[in-house]
């Protein structure tokens, strides 16, 4: 007894077998666009904490804890130590990355008085012909 592959196949299996591969053929399309899709996500993420020395170190040493922040503060302080200068800081930060910038200084009244009049008069005794002359609205 032979077998023989020249029988032809009946429509119904065809058929059967096309739309089986379909089926089979989305869900498996589906779990590789997911997986492409985590590992670029996955990359994002491992590229930027290679480019922030600070964050990389922080994550580094979290890895090695329990999910404790105190090994996350310890990378942060070997970095950046306490009694760090704020331009030191901003400056090292700036160069992270960050975005970081000086936050303006509150103005008093006194840094009004040095700007402004430069220490001549207190501003609670200007009268009001030297707060116009002062903000430039001479009649």
């Amino acid at each position: 007894m032979t077998f023989s592959l020249s029988r032809p196949v009946p429509k119904s299996i065809r058929s059967f077998v096309i739309v089986l591969s379909v089926v089979a053929a989305v869900p498996a399309g589906l779990i590789a666009v997911l997986w492409i899709w985590f590992s670029y996500e996955t990359a994002k993420v491992d590229r930027f904490y290679l480019d922030n020395r600070l964050f990389g170190a922080m994550r580094e040493s979290e890895k090695q804890s329990t999910n404790d922040s105190a090994s996350a503060r310890d990378a942060l302080l070997k970095m950046i130590p306490l009694g760090t200068g704020k331009d030191t800081v901003i400056a090292f930060l700036r160069n992270e990355g960050l975005g970081c910038r000086a936050k303006p200084e509150p103005i008093t009244n006194t840094e009004l008085q040095r700007r402004l009049l430069g220490g001549q008069a207190p501003i609670d005794n200007l009268t009001k012909k030297e707060c116009v002359r002062l903000s430039g609205n001479d009649p």
